[in-house]
């Protein structure tokens, strides 16, 4: 699966010819949307069922056929470096940033490579 698809689907654009559930379905492991938290999933991620909404919209649901991973700080802002690296080692599909500028900075300084998405939850 490439990766600019997956991006596409998360922003809502049109997805390739071939179905992605199709091409997931040759791989062993679930793709995986990797979350960068600041603070704490509950103040993070308000938007959360709306996203997961959207995922089954588009034939995704969580555990089925894409995987989410939740990395939070808990307001230890030192500790996001770290969580990115975690992020990328796991080849996330796209990183998706909702702890603040600190959050975002820190995926960026981590993968040149890897599509990274910042919410509108992480503009404080």
């Amino acid at each position: 699966m490439k990766r600019r698809e997956f991006v596409r689907l998360l922003a809502g654009g049109a997805v390739g010819t071939s179905p992605l559930a199709r091409v997931w379905a040759l791989e062993s492991k679930l793709p995986e949307i990797g979350f960068i938290l600041g603070y704490s999933q509950e103040t993070e991620l308000p938007f959360l069922p709306g996203f997961r909404r959207g995922l089954t919209e588009t034939g995704y649901t969580e555990e089925h056929n894409v995987a989410i991973e939740y990395r939070s700080a808990n307001g230890n802002l030192d500790r996001l470096p770290t969580i990115a690296d975690e992020l990328v080692r796991r080849h996330v599909a796209v990183i998706i940033s909702t702890g603040g500028v600190q959050a975002t900075a820190a995926a960026i300084r981590a993968t040149k490579t890897m599509p990274i998405s910042l919410s509108a939850a992480s503009i404080r």
